[in-house]
């Protein structure tokens, strides 16, 4: 992926807030709205790597800006580094996934002990905060900024490693209760820092409260009532409610996920989004489920104009609405082409007044 001659908003009519307000109030917009984001793989947008863009925050910051110029993104954002608030140590390689160096080994009185001051002061949270200050400077006024944290049980998940948080599932489910709980309150206690700052939106990743890893009274029990603890608060802060995406099979639980208090239901492109449309009704946006791998990655530029084609056909059914997204993470070398593809199609396919029966 390279920088190239910008592709998106130099055709616009409308800014993202615009846009996103229009589409919201049945108003004619430009074209749909989407929630299409790069995340790490805008690094290579400006030719840096992934060390630099989670380091270096006015790099990151370049790198978000200048995506969402090339391509017309329709939000802008960035994440909480959770993970290291708790006490972990992250590793950011320069061309792979961050990784946590070794899992926590915590006593139930090291979890008493999790918790930060002033989110505002803290010294893991001095990137964030550039970068979000350089978000809202530069394009707040015009597109909804953005911020994002890993869900509470996937953070615990992370802390002290996946597979031992399933064996206290188990084993000590009171321990991964507290365990959570607190990470919670870490959380709140972050996106509470943020009232009054300009965040448009929040949004969480849940991937370990999959129904690929556990089951639906597991997520029930350990995962959902945090989730919507967590939701609560970022509703108040931001006046409109958080995004959940929580990757693999979530068949069995979309019913649960909009009871969190979620606005939006973001789902794996392993979904079959005719069921979750079903499943989630009048309540909440749906959103996806464009392959990142087989279509973004691998594919033609064929091959992303059908997927979003199909996309948009089944979401349009969507009674509370839909906007088409990537099913999880974009892969780091994602080719420039195949963006450019995305979002020549999206103008084609999308633009008002969008009618599904042309698709």
């Amino acid at each position: 992926m390279v920088a190239g001659v910008a592709v998106g908003h130099s055709r616009e009519t409308m800014t993202p807030k615009e846009r996103r307000n229009a589409f919201a109030e049945n108003r004619p917009y430009d074209r749909i709205p989407h929630g299409f984001a790069l995340g790490d793989a805008a690094s290579r947008v400006i030719g840096s790597n992934m060390a630099e863009f989670h380091c270096d925050p006015e790099k990151q910051l370049k790198a978000t800006l200048t995506a969402y110029k090339t391509y017309g993104l329709d939000s802008v954002g960035t994440t909480i580094p959770i993970q290291e608030l708790v006490g972990a140590t992250v590793i950011y390689p320069p061309y792979s996934t961050p990784y946590i160096r070794d899992t926590l080994e915590l006593s139930e009185a090291d979890i008493d002990a999790l918790g930060i001051d002033d989110p505002k002061s803290h010294p893991k949270m001095k990137r964030f905060w550039q970068v979000l200050d350089g978000l809202l400077e530069a394009v707040g006024a015009e597109a909804p900024v953005s911020v994002s944290v890993g869900g509470p049980f996937s953070v615990a998940g992370r802390v002290i490693g996946t597979e031992k948080l399933m064996r206290k599932l188990l084993k000590e489910p009171e321990y991964v209760l507290k365990l959570v709980g607190k990470i919670t309150e870490v959380q709140i206690s972050v996106v509470n820092s943020l009232e009054g700052y300009g965040v448009s939106s929040f949004g969480i990743t849940d991937p370990v409260a999959s129904g690929t890893l556990i089951s639906p009274e597991q997520y029930r029990k350990f995962a959902k009532p945090y989730e919507k603890k967590l939701f609560n608060a970022m509703t108040r802060v931001a006046g409109r409610k958080p995004q959940c995406h929580i990757c693999g099979d979530t068949n069995r639980i979309l019913r649960d996920m909009v009871e969190t208090g979620a606005g939006s239901i973001s789902v794996d492109n392993m979904m079959d989004l005719d069921y979750v449309v079903s499943q989630v009704g009048t309540d909440a946006v749906v959103t996806g489920n464009v392959n990142p791998t087989e279509t973004m990655l691998s594919g033609t530029s064929k091959d992303v104009r059908e997927d979003l084609r199909n996309c948009l056909k089944k979401g349009s059914r969507a009674l509370g609405g839909y906007t088409p997204s990537f099913g999880c993470g974009l892969p780091l070398n994602t080719p420039h082409e195949n963006l450019v593809a995305l979002f020549d199609a999206l103008w084609e396919f999308g633009k008002y007044p969008f009618n599904p029966e042309n698709l």
